[in-house]
């Protein structure tokens, strides 16, 4: 990254960031298409966070939701044909 004294000398200079230049290229429609986009993809990352993977767990104890889900399969599997009827039954929707 550059120094902020030799970031503000090329904004003095010629008056606008290279964000700022990719922006104003990127709306310019007197250019072609693909010039605008490749300016687009060029100016994204400085505009849009990105994303990160993340994997959900369970916050009670680190669980996957898919193995909390086969957990919860496991169980209901266990119950039936027996006269124990879980909580869980008629709600296997919320399963996915």
């Amino acid at each position: 990254m550059a120094k902020k004294g030799v970031r503000e000398d090329i904004i003095a200079r010629y008056g606008l960031t290279p964000l700022d230049f990719m922006m104003k290229t990127m709306t310019n429609p007197a250019l072609e298409h693909e010039t605008r986009l490749d300016a687009a993809k060029s100016a994204a990352p400085y505009v849009h966070a990105k994303l990160k993977q993340m994997e959900i767990t369970d916050a009670r104890d680190g669980r996957a939701p898919t193995e909390v889900k086969r957990d919860i399969e496991a169980l209901l599997e266990r119950a039936a044909g027996t006269n124990i009827v879980p909580i869980a039954r008629g709600r296997r929707d919320l399963l996915g």
